[in-house]
């Protein structure tokens, strides 16, 4: 199964998506308005899905915030300082001065998918993104940008304050952190940090307005809560291409920064992914956006190949991590739910395996177009009939199709007791193609060893399942 695709930025998933003039997205639900207040959606039919609809605009982003020169970091002989803040072509700008003082090359590195702890107005933010060289005893001026269009999906539309860190290496590739530093701006002792922006803009419709996505579903709970952290709200986006991302709002009420992780995923009661997945990191007092990429995880073909007609319920389990890494807490299964009605799958198969409670069917082998290529995928359903939570892994390289080997890509599942997890092999086209094999059509049989263990990693089966096709 393919990992699941992060949305790097928020704007590059829906605005960037957007066309001149783009309409409400079509399909979100009323949820919150004059006179339809959150507490009234929580009557409304289970069925139907709770979003949000409304016909605000977006207000101006203002550009009336300035900042004074700001000594960021200080230290090891390196002194970078944020010298002013622009406004120009729809980005926030901020302007720094890096001192490399020390007596060897440095290179300075902000917002990057390693080292991210950058946060607008008390809410983390995956732009602001620098890379610079500076060679012993010189300077470099640099900027750092942030979209005012990323930053109005967080309902930011002034600039109170910038957090930032630096990842700061030298030749020999040793590392130094230094964040997250704060710059307040003319505006800062004015601003209501208490107001939750990001809700205020969900529930004004305004989004939708001027961008060509739909909220399908927001609501404000808190179905997670430990050393500080809290899951305080739920949304999930569909794009104008169909694509569906679940976003988690979460804040960091402790002194310390954390980091965020989901895992074992579960669309519709079946699982479908067992991994964790990528880590964010969520400063002191902010609030972060964690998302989950549905469409990733599901292509559309598989998703109809298992009968999931519409995306009704997501869980997952929360992973904590502190600064060094270490985790924190462990979490209860924790389920979105969109529609009680939608949530379902199709287990229906034909069964390749039946012993110790383990039930397996082969459900699809069928060729995906995902637009970057055409991929090979045999689906599985592995069902837990028995008393244990168990995990589902391949036996390494033992898939062969035709008699062949095959290289491939298959992750790890989980099913509790009394649930279903979804095995996606995708089989690689460099392989097929090496052994004559140009279509699917063209496979008669394929075979792979798996290993099912409990929790404790007792092995409970070893089954060697063996596919026949066209007979």
């Amino acid at each position: 199964m393919k990992k699941r695709i992060f949305v790097v930025l928020l704007v590059t998933m829906f605005v960037l998506t957007a066309c001149g003039g783009a309409k409400n997205g079509e399909g979100a639900k009323e949820r919150q308005g004059e006179s339809n207040s959150l507490e009234d959606a929580d009557s409304r039919d289970d069925s139907a899905p709770r979003g949000k609809a409304g016909s605000g605009d977006l207000k101006p982003f203002s550009t009336d915030a300035t900042i004074e020169e700001t000594v960021l970091v200080d230290e090891n002989s390196v002194r970078i300082v944020a010298t002013g803040l622009e406004y120009e072509n729809n980005m926030v700008n901020l302007n720094l001065l890096i001192e490399n003082n020390s007596g060897q090359d440095l290179s300075f590195v902000s917002g990057s998918l390693g080292y991210s702890c950058n946060s607008v107005n008390g809410y983390m933010v995956e732009e602001g993104y620098m890379n610079a060289d500076v060679t012993a005893g010189n300077k470099a001026n640099e900027t750092v940008s942030f979209s005012m269009d990323g930053l109005r999906l967080y309902g930011i539309t002034e600039v109170a304050d910038i957090q930032i860190g630096f990842s700061i290496s030298d030749s020999d590739y040793n590392h130094s952190y230094s964040g997250p530093r704060q710059v307040r701006t003319s505006i800062a002792d004015a601003h209501d940090y208490s107001v939750d922006t990001y809700k205020e803009i969900m529930g004004s419709g305004a989004l939708e307005k001027k961008y060509n996505f739909s909220v399908d579903y927001f609501e404000e709970s808190e179905p997670f809560e430990q050393n500080g952290v809290k899951i305080v709200s739920e949304a999930k986006f569909t794009n104008k291409d169909g694509a569906e991302v679940l976003f988690l709002e979460v804040e960091n009420t402790s002194p310390e920064p954390i980091y965020f992780a989901t895992k074992e995923i579960s669309i519709n009661g079946l699982a479908i992914d067992g991994s964790i997945g990528s880590y964010d990191m969520i400063n002191p007092g902010t609030r972060g956006l964690v998302d989950i990429s549905l469409s990733s995880l599901l292509d559309a073909p598989i998703r109809e190949a298992v009968g999931i007609d519409e995306i009704g319920e997501v869980s997952f389990f929360v992973v904590l991590s502190d600064n060094n890494m270490n985790e924190m807490c462990t979490s209860e299964e924790i389920y979105v739910e969109f529609s009680k009605q939608a949530a379902t799958f199709e287990s229906s198969g034909e069964e390749v395996y039946n012993e110790n409670g383990i039930r397996i069917v082969f459900k699809d082998l069928l060729n995906v177009d995902t637009g970057w290529g055409e991929e090979t995928h045999l689906l599985l359903l592995v069902e837990n009939g028995g008393e244990k939570k168990i995990s589902i892994s391949d036996v390494y390289d033992s898939l062969s199709v035709n008699g062949f080997m095959m290289d491939y890509t298959m992750y790890g599942v989980y099913a509790d007791v009394g649930r279903s997890a979804l095995l996606d092999i995708e089989i690689w086209e460099d392989g097929l193609e090496e052994n004559d094999i140009a279509n699917v059509s063209d496979i008669t049989e394929a075979s792979i060893s798996l290993e099912i263990e409990d929790e404790n990693y007792n092995t409970i089966a070893e089954p060697k399942v063996k596919i026949e096709f066209g007979q």
